[in-house]
C-alpha cells in the first residue's frame, strides 16, 4: 500500500492486498470497494500471554477472536473470579463490561471452534 500511494513499483513477491481503494478520498471507498475487490470479512485472531498486561489480566493467558459485533476470549487456567469463555458485542459494549457468554451459547461455540482451529494451525 505504502509503495503504491508513493507511485513506487511493488515487488512481485510482496505479500498482501492493498488498501489503496479503501483510502480512496473521492467518497467512493469502504465496503462496496472492499467487497468489488475481493476484500472478505474473516475473523481476527489475537493472543496475550501471561506476562505482562495489567493487575487484573497479569498471569492470564487468553486468545480472542472477533468476528462482526462479537468478540470472544478464551482464558487459559482463569483464576477463579474470571470464567474460561467471555463474549462481548464490541460495538455496542467496547469495554467489555457486559460478558454476554450466558445469554448466547451458540455463538460461544461457534467462535471457540474457530479458536481451536487458528490454534492448530499455529
Amino acid at each position: 500500500t505504502v509503495l503504491e500511494m508513493a507511485g513506487l513499483p511493488v515487488p512481485r513477491t510482496a505479500q498482501g492486498q492493498s488498501l489503496r481503494p479503501l483510502l480512496a478520498t473521492d467518497g467512493k471507498g469502504g465496503g462496496a470497494v472492499a467487497a468489488a475487490g475481493g476484500w472478505t470479512r474473516r475473523p481476527v485472531i489475537a493472543e496475550r500471554q501471561p506476562m505482562g498486561g495489567t493487575e487484573a489480566t497479569r498471569g492470564i493467558e487468553s486468545y480472542a477472536v472477533m468476528e462482526g459485533d462479537w468478540k470472544l476470549i478464551h482464558n487459559i487456567g482463569p483464576p477463579p473470579d474470571r470464567p474460561e469463555y467471555e463474549l462481548f458485542q464490541f460495538y455496542k459494549d467496547p469495554l467489555d463490561q457486559n460478558n454476554v457468554a450466558s445469554e448466547h451459547p451458540d455463538v460461544v461455540e461457534r467462535l471457540a471452534r474457530q479458536l481451536e482451529g487458528w490454534h492448530r494451525m499455529a
